[in-house]
């Protein structure tokens, strides 16, 4: 139970209460959420298992092939920006505004539990049409494009649907959502090549679909939150829109009742320009933080989800080992990727806060020479060894940055530094890997993708720590100011 009196010298607005439930059905939204996150990520790794065979069917190169995992990329970086709730109705109606380019106008108008359901139903016909005979364009659509778009979307409404559900053990619940991210990841590749073996990569495409169609049962747990104890004017109203303002706390939160306020105050909203910069954080663009924030993970992502693409096709083509077990790979990465995010979950808190960075740059430079070692390996069990350190490293690297985002910016501007990050960390994916698929081609080398990760990581590091110097001499100068 939350319970807040909102006060304002213009405008009152009596205590509210919301029931939280922090249990009960909330606990199958989550289960839901994790069964969702397996389909989602096991989609983004299983990618390369389908490289050699499209590869062979189409006459294509690597860099041709790198267009669908990059399709899937930026049309999901686009569309699945973070949520950022900003709305303002009554208590009956749902109606969320994002800061995506895609979700407004649909989510807008068919809520948490509808959008699931609509875009699982769009994501399942999209990807059997791509298991028909056609044009290579038709698969990067149907294959890349249109899942990218689809679960972007429905990844925000299951953040969105857990949140409504939980309060004081919100942390915990989306840490489970995302333990279906490591699932997936080991159960897509086997699975995968095992449906590909049996019925061909199109007929793995038809079963794909039909587990795409899970969706619709994940959307259908997304019952609305009942709210409770509401203790509110329903005739308290403003002159905008009457929108209630208790309703909007209930709903939302303060920050949303905040930001409502400064978006229709005359004194410090007048032009449209100041209600875009305060919209969407704008002024982020302006502190070379954010920039620094932007490039250590972007440079994460190009060398965890491009470089680690062609994991498979080098195992296969260049160590010759089969393609069941090559595709196994990816598996015992997530392997080390699950241990990673419960590890940093329990123990990164105790680490004092002025050597988290320094830490986290430490396990960067481990993660760029395991990647240089990669092409020395000849033997498939080193290759395991190497996997599992990879996903031990840098597996929990996820939750980490989103802890550091909150250290450096605040609480207020997160939803926008999130999605802008999400936008140029995926469309640095999408063209990283266009690119390494060209220098595979060009030198004959699938090795020369592993170099690529390792330099990344190089400077993911290099960007972190003149983020911890800069910082570190903010507080420093801050300190001083005050005394």
């Amino acid at each position: 139970m939350r319970e807040v009196a909102d006060c304002n010298k213009n405008l009152e607005c009596v205590v509210t209460h919301r029931k939280y439930l922090d249990g009960g059905w909330g606990w199958v939204v989550v289960a839901a959420g994790f069964v969702f996150g397996i389909i989602r990520f096991g989609t983004e790794r299983s990618f390369p298992v389908f490289y050699l065979s499209i590869m062979q069917e189409y006459g294509i190169n690597f860099a041709q092939v790198s267009q669908l995992i990059g399709a899937f990329f930026i049309f999901f970086g686009v569309s699945g920006k973070k949520l950022r709730t900003c709305c303002f109705n009554r208590v009956n109606k749902h109606v969320f505004c994002f800061t995506g380019a895609v979700a407004p106008a649909l989510i807008k108008h068919l809520g948490c539990r509808r959008c699931m359901i609509v875009f699982g139903v769009i994501v399942s016909v999209s990807c059997f049409t791509a298991s028909l005979p056609g044009p290579y364009w038709k698969l990067i659509l149907c294959y890349g494009a249109i899942p990218g778009v689809c679960f972007g979307v429905q990844m925000i409404v299951v953040f969105a649907a857990v949140n409504d559900y939980f309060e004081r053990k919100q942390h915990l619940a989306l840490q489970l959502v995302f333990l279906g991210a490591s699932a997936g990841s080991f159960i897509a590749n086997p699975f995968c090549e095992i449906l590909i073996q049996s019925y061909a990569w199109r007929g793995a495409l038809m079963i794909i679909s039909g587990i795409f169609l899970h969706a619709v049962a994940v959307g259908a747990t997304m019952r609305p939150v009942q709210l409770s104890d509401q203790i509110c004017d329903e005739n308290d109203t403003t002159s905008v829109g009457k929108v209630n303002l208790s309703s909007i706390y209930l709903l939302y939160g303060a920050e949303s009742l905040f930001l409502y306020r400064k978006l229709h105050s005359k004194e410090t909203c007048s032009t449209i320009m100041n209600r875009a910069v305060l919209y969407f954080d704008l002024r982020l663009f302006c502190e070379p933080a954010f920039y620094l924030s932007n490039l250590y993970i972007l440079c994460h992502c190009v060398g965890l989800y491009s470089s680690l693409s062609f994991l498979v096709p080098y195992a296969v083509k260049e160590l010759d080992i089969s393609s069941s077990k090559a595709s196994m790979l990816p598996s015992f990465e997530a392997i080390g990727e699950t241990a990673s995010k419960l590890m940093c979950g329990f123990f990164f808190n105790k680490i004092p806060r002025r050597k988290q960075k320094p830490v986290v740059c430490l396990i960067f430079v481990v993660a760029a020479a395991l990647y240089a070692l990669l092409p020395a390996l000849k033997s498939y069990e080193y290759l395991i060894c190497v996997c599992v350190a990879i996903g031990l490293t840098v597996g929990g690297i996820d939750g980490l940055y989103s802890v550091f985002y909150m250290q450096d910016f605040g609480k207020e501007v997160y939803p926008s530094l999130f999605g802008y990050t999400n936008v140029v960390a995926y469309f640095s994916c999408t063209v990283a890997s266009i690119f390494i698929g060209h220098i595979v081609d060009i030198t004959g080398d699938v090795s020369n993708a592993f170099y690529f990760g390792s330099a990344s990581y190089g400077m993911s590091c290099v960007a972190l720590f003149f983020l911890h110097k800069l910082k570190t001499k903010t507080i420093t100068i801050t300190a001083l100011d005050s005394t």
